[in-house]
């Protein structure tokens, strides 16, 4: 065990677990599953052509990948977070600029929830794991915003991509010029956010005056 000082990887170890073939394009987007909510282990991975897959692992150790893809995306898949607190919902990122919401158990595999969040691509985001209303995304352009789960509204059967919800984030920033590569809330004060950027800095931000004037 790595966790035993002294300790050493296994000449087992220089081969790969498991190897998933089941995209067809190169990948940016993983996400494990919250191991409360998937003891053995649920993995996400997303691709640039817009498609993302399902992979379980097994009682007996192995891992198995539902053959049928979520998609919905026109664009890569740029990053996955699995709800905090729902077993079966994720959400996606994409360079299409939306945000997509997922209920893992639909068996059209098409997203619950669309939402364009932004013009560019949405690089990152972060779902609070205090707050599970609140989603953090950070784009291309340097905007970073927060928006309230609450305010987003399921996907009709008739609805199309001109259609696409367009909601109000509850605080947005404009402060960054340039792309956002990474964002995380803070894991134990939901009113705390830190983000990076390409401009070579990292900003940490308290919006407990702005979710409070709301």
């Amino acid at each position: 065990s790595l966790s035993t000082p002294g300790s050493s990887i296994p000449p087992s170890a220089s081969k790969p677990l498991s190897t998933l073939r089941c995209h067809k394009s190169e990948g940016y987007a993983l996400e494990w599953a919250p191991s409360s909510l998937w003891s053995l282990g649920r993995l996400l991975s997303g691709d640039t052509s817009g498609a993302i897959f399902s992979t379980l692992r097994t009682e007996g150790g192995g891992f198995t990948t539902d053959s049928r893809p979520f998609t919905g995306h026109t664009a890569s898949v740029e990053e996955l977070q699995w709800s905090p607190n729902e077993k079966n919902v994720f959400a996606s990122a994409s360079a299409d600029g939306t945000v997509k919401v997922w209920d893992v158990r639909s068996k059209s595999r098409s997203p619950a929830v669309d939402v364009q969040v932004s013009s560019t691509d949405v690089n990152v985001m972060s779902w609070s794991a205090q707050t599970f209303h609140l989603l953090a995304t950070g784009a291309d352009d340097g905007q970073w915003a927060v928006w309230d789960l609450r305010q987003w509204k399921p996907q009709s059967s008739t609805s199309s991509s001109h259609a696409r919800a367009k909601p109000t984030p509850v605080a947005d920033f404009h402060f960054h010029k340039k792309p956002i590569t990474s964002i995380e809330w803070h894991p134990t004060d939901d009113s705390v956010v830190a983000v990076a950027c390409a401009d070579n800095t990292a900003t940490l931000w308290d919006l407990a005056v702005e979710l409070d004037d709301e």
